[in-house]
């Protein structure tokens, strides 16, 4: 028999069974004309389940048809041909892919609202495998066939775990048997079979055909090279007819554009042409996001954004959709937390659904992109300027005058501290200016309240472990793996990783890690260690099943590449930097070879694995900027502690001595937990060796006297050594904050009001003059560590609630024998403070966390003893 007679009988016998036929062009194009296109909009996912079930099956041909068309990577080795066919009646296939006649694959396509459980799933296959068993010809050799499933929502996780290791996990299932006889019941055309009569066939099938799934994630990546096909299909809403660009139009720039009657009208047509296209091409960047979780790959980010809540007191904010009990109530709104906490994702999903909820006109800022230079009106000029035309100016400051704008200033912490007062200045100008519209910024706590002091402060709230675990579903899409982490983690002491579940970051980071290796760490450095190891060394999961190894160009072992590393999140913390254009990064990956002996790269190779192989950097048009600021911390930290022994003291020192302390206190926190004996010998011994020093030259008088508990003395002594402290007497009883602002401050130019009020109406009030060791005591606060003890006076427990409220005491500090307006608290032994009638009663006022004395002596016994014995070498060289 002639190969192209064998042919004609395998379709033909094809035909009989299946009772379907091939589709021509003509036909195809017929039926692509009689259904109705749904609109998509730029930004947003395809809505796939507007189309029809039909349109659904021809999409998918026209996908792989145009890829055998192109021969893209080299497809037609696989298959050369396919074939759309026409189901009479549903037997588990919509197209056919041949290669040379023979069929090698086909497709399935699953058009529903829901998520494919695994049961569906595996219905799917065994109706299609039970075709194949009663006509041989359907697969020609079960070694070479691949079943693709396509599906227009998603696979439940269970699903999408057991296509990614098929062969093996679906002699797992228990119910095969059961689904089988009941399919074969429920077709007439495999009346006949039983599980029994066809297990063999079965058996050798299930173990050797290769499954392939393709979600609607992979379609919108294969459509967005392919745009004629997405026309087809879809009325591709473009910047002109954007809807909801529309709909700010129509409701906040044409009635702004009516009052601008001085200006050309070609000007003004020009802006609001510009001003559209911005909106656009800012609502679609702002939409997806490259993760370190996801190895730098586009992700929407409605696919990965759990809807964080904001609080200030007793306020709590949910940013599940745009939320208007957040702006427009409070107009100028501050949110300040930690790194990693979430603040710039909060602040790209209030963007845009700012847009989709039609809230007003919004503009993003990056803060650090201002400078002296650059001001922050020449970086809103810069934004909405395309590249070819120059947007007018006047018409933008005019139009802002007016209000309706929305805007996102994030970052304020990552401006450079040298150019930190010059762009303050700027950004409160333009607030000031400005004030018909509504403002957010966002910062790490750096005292960024008080310079932004009409603005209200929110926090992000921490994630409880239950809102941790549902985070962690939507980052794993419901997978297995998600579910062993969370049971992992319930399973788990969980006070020793409570600080992981707190922040998104860190629970993304979590689950990175748990890919690589199934183990829970217990701290940061552990931690952050573990997921470097798991990006540089763990396969690349989304290929499947091959554990496929990105290779690195540099070349680098592991040990080396770790080294680089650090050097380089050190430099770039010395730099301040966070992101560089290329030539830049370059020189510095340059520069640091000299820090680097034995270890030898190609910097543009190495540029290449850390945005590829192993992606700690991305890269956003022509700037290359750390994945995450924590990420850069931890690589600086480990270089302090690692690599710089003979430097590493002096560094610590620089740190908490320096005017960036705050900026960071993450990479001390890794400094403390990494080396904790070099964080005591050098910033712990500093602070007490200073605060000792500082309590031998005060009060000797008092002391001297011996009326007065020198215990209480040294309560005392703490709180003077960090701030200046007054005593502010009034007739008029203050009830909130912001009530005594300005009589205060004619009193005392500076201070800053507790809310402890004595009952003989005494305010006290505090001047900064070690805010480091402020800083730092809270530091070590949290850290719960022994040199802090907390002494907080009963008689000024309060209830939240009452918070920026007053706090009067039943104590009377002076017993109404003193009514001094204002009164310096001092060490001056004739001073009404140091009385001992009175002294126990104003540092009950005082009383807060404090320094312990004896603490703070054992230790730096204990540092001087061991440098002591280290000069001698007498510390590790005896005993031999």
């Amino acid at each position: 028999m002639h190969k192209g007679e064998a042919i004609n009988n395998v379709r033909r016998k094809f035909i009989t069974y299946v009772i379907i036929k091939k589709i021509t062009i003509d036909i195809i194009n017929k039926e692509l004309k009689e259904f109705e296109k749904p609109n998509s909009y730029n930004g947003l996912n395809l809505p796939f389940n507007l189309l029809n079930d039909r349109a659904f099956e021809i999409l998918l041909y026209q996908i792989f048809k145009d890829k055998i068309d192109r021969d893209e990577n080299n497809i037609r080795d696989k298959y050369d041909y396919i074939d759309l066919m026409q189901g009479v009646g549903e037997k588990g296939r919509d197209c056919i892919l041949t290669k040379n006649g023979v069929n090698v694959g086909v497709i399935q396509c699953k058009k529903i609202a829901a998520n494919i459980s695994k049961p569906q799933f595996i219905k799917e296959l065994l109706k299609f495998l039970l075709f194949a068993i009663k006509d041989k010809t359907l697969i020609s050799s079960s070694y070479d066939f691949t079943y693709y499933f396509s599906v227009s929502t998603g696979l439940a996780g269970t699903t999408k775990e057991l296509i990614r290791d098929f062969n093996t996990l679906i002699f797992k299932e228990k119910d095969i048997e059961l689904w089988t006889d009941n399919l074969t019941k429920e077709y007439k055309q495999l009346n006949g079979l039983t599980y029994k009569s066809v297990s063999s066939d079965l058996s050798e099938l299930l173990k050797n055909i290769k499954v392939e799934r393709i979600l609607p994630q992979d379609i919108e990546y294969w459509l967005s090279t392919s745009t004629n096909i997405q026309a087809l299909f879809f009325n591709v809403k473009t910047v002109t007819d954007n809807t909801l660009i529309e709909k700010i139009e129509n409701k906040y720039l044409i009635p702004l554009i009516s009052i601008l009657n001085k200006e050309k009208k070609e000007d003004i047509d020009d802006f609001n042409v510009n001003f559209k296209e911005y909106l656009s091409r800012s609502y679609n960047y702002y939409s997806s996001a490259r993760t370190l979780v996801f190895g730098n790959q586009q992700k929407k980010l409605e696919d990965f954004y759990y809807p964080l809540e904001l609080a200030q007191k007793n306020i709590v904010i949910k940013t599940k959709k745009y939320p208007d009990d957040f702006l427009p109530k409070y107009k100028k709104a501050i949110i300040v937390d930690s790194g990693g906490m979430g603040k710039s994702t909060i602040m790209k999903w209030l963007f845009i659904n700012a847009i989709k909820e039609n809230k007003g006109i919004p503009i993003f800022v990056e803060l650090r992109l201002l400078s002296e230079k650059n001001t922050l009106i020449n970086e809103i000029i810069s934004q909405i300027n395309p590249l070819d035309k120059i947007v007018s100016q006047s018409i933008i400051l005019k139009m802002i005058s007016k209000g309706n704008f929305i805007f996102f200033f994030d970052g304020y912490d990552e401006i450079k501290i040298s150019e930190r007062k010059t762009v303050t200045k700027d950004i409160s100008e333009f607030i000031s200016k400005a004030n018909k519209n509504e403002f957010i910024i966002t910062s790490r706590p750096e005292n960024v309240e008080g310079i932004f002091g009409d603005f209200q402060t929110f926090h992000i709230k921490p994630l409880t472990n239950q809102e941790a675990y549902k985070l962690i579903e939507k980052i794993g899409d419901y997978n297995e793996r998600s579910k062993a982490l969370i049971k992992k983690l319930q399973e788990s002491d969980l006070k020793n990783i409570k600080e992981f579940l707190k922040t998104p970051l860190l629970i993304s980071l979590l689950y990175k890690k748990f890919e690589y290796r199934e183990s829970i760490p217990f701290q940061k450095q552990e931690f952050y260690f573990e997921v470097f190891e798991a990006l540089f060394k763990a396969h690349d999961l989304t290929k499947g099943t091959d554990y496929y190894i990105r290779p690195k160009e540099s070349n680098l072992s592991f040990s080396d590449f770790y080294r680089v590393l650090r050097t380089l999140g050190f430099r770039s913390i010395q730099d301040n930097e966070l992101e560089y254009n290329k030539t830049v990064l370059l020189k510095l990956m340059e520069d640091i070879k000299s820090e680097l002996p034995n270890i030898n790269y190609d910097c543009e190779s190495l540029l290449n694995d850390l945005t590829l192989a192993v992606p700690l950097f991305q890269k956003e048009g022509l700037k290359y900027k750390w994945a995450h600021k924590s990420i850069q911390e931890y690589f600086a930290a480990e270089f302090i502690c690692m690599d710089t022994k003979d430097e590493q003291v002096n560094i610590l020192l620089a740190i908490y001595n320096g005017e960036r302390l705050m900026n960071l206190l993450h990479v001390l926190d890794l400094c403390y937990e990494i080396d904790p004996k070099s964080f005591r010998n050098s910033i712990l011994y500093s602070l007490c060796k200073d605060f000792l020093n500082y309590c031998q030259k005060t009060f000797n008088e008092v002391i001297n006297k011996g009326e007065i508990p020198i215990s209480e003395i040294r309560d005392r002594q703490f709180r003077m050594y960090i701030d200046d402290n007054y005593l502010i007497h009034s007739d008029e009883s203050f009830k909130k904050h912001k009530d005594a602002k300005s009589f205060f401050i004619k009193k005392v130019a500076k201070i800053r009001m507790t809310s402890r009020v004595s009952a003989d109406n005494y305010y006290i009030g505090t001047v900064k003059k070690r805010e480091n060791v402020r800083k730092m005591l809270h530091f070590l606060l949290l850290k719960r560590n022994p040199l802090i003890k907390d002494i907080v006076s009963k008689d000024f427990m309060y209830n939240k609630e009452k918070e920026g409220y007053f706090r009067k005491s039943g104590i009377s500090l002076f017993n109404g024998e003193i009514e001094t307006p204002l009164i310096f608290v001092d060490d001056k032994i004739d001073s009404p403070v140091n009385n001992p009638k009175y002294f126990k009663n104003v540092s009950t006022l005082m009383k807060g966390s404090y320094l312990d004395y004896s603490e703070c002596e054992k230790l730096v016994e204990s540092v001087e003893t061991y440098e002591l014995k280290k000069k001698t070498g007498k510390k590790y060289t005896t005993g031999f």
